[in-house]
């Protein structure tokens, strides 16, 4: 199998803080690109040679790899290939719904059995490191034109708050507040309500946008769990039991 001169053959060491899956899907691809590419026995036999020394550079136990090639081999013996699913499979409407959470070895293994139960399927991801984190490039993203955003709104008068959440720019949202509280339309929006009653005001220089989330439902959950550890919340609504139309 060719290499480029500037090929390192590195790969994440066994013993680095990445869940197991990322690790057995290490060994796993790089065993179906050798049985994949390679199409002599000859070429495969050197191909595999070259993995083992690899993964042994990398402190990778070896029936991983064993295991690996065996389940290759099972799958040519068989002529199966990943396309030769049954018809509908992988469409079933239960097939569960999937999140990127960062990894921390044993919290992130009991997160995932107690969402599983939910229905959701969780997937390990890393940290930002030094590298990710110095450079970026681009621009900030002004606040207002931030899409999905959980944000906050306060009254300018109490304490009173409002948190909502929006897959839209910021600033689209806001445009709906403040109408609603030009148009005095308190039904739908509570802070809104709020200053009605009490004859106070919205606070428009200080909008905060507590996280952003892009996937729909994750960011109601967090939506809601800002709504319920604010004590001077003026929400209707706990914010995932109300999410429908998020």
């Amino acid at each position: 199998m060719y290499r480029k001169p500037m090929a390192t053959t590195n790969v994440i060491p066994y013993n680095s803080q990445h869940h197991s899956s990322v690790k057995t899907g290490i060994v796993k691809n790089l065993v179906r690109r050798a049985f994949t590419v390679c199409s002599t026995e000859e070429g495969l036999a050197t191909e595999l040679c070259n993995l083992k020394n690899i993964l042994k550079r990398g402190n990778y136990p070896q029936y991983m790899l064993n295991d690996a090639i065996s389940k290759e081999k099972s799958k040519v013996i068989s002529g199966s290939t990943n396309n030769n699913k049954k018809e509908g499979e992988g469409t079933s409407e239960n097939d569960l719904t999937r999140w990127g959470i960062t990894y921390h070895p044993g919290i992130f293994e009991e997160l995932a059995r107690k969402l599983r139960s939910f229905g959701i399927q969780t997937v390990a991801s890393q940290y930002k490191n030094l590298k990710t984190t110095l450079t970026s490039v681009k621009d900030p993203i002004p606040i207002t034109q931030r899409k999905g955003v959980v944000y906050g709104l306060h009254c300018a008068q109490c304490e009173a708050t409002y948190k909502g959440q929006t897959g839209q720019k910021l600033e689209t949202r806001l445009y709906r507040h403040k109408l609603a509280e030009r148009n005095g339309d308190g039904e739908h929006y509570p802070l809104v309500q709020h200053c009605k009653e009490k004859n106070h005001n919205i606070d428009w220089n200080q909008v905060d946008v507590l996280t952003t989330v892009t996937q729909q439902t994750k960011r109601c959950l967090v939506e809601s769990m800002f709504i319920d550890r604010d004590q001077n919340t003026t929400n209707f609504h706990p914010g995932l039991k109300h999410s429908d139309g998020c």
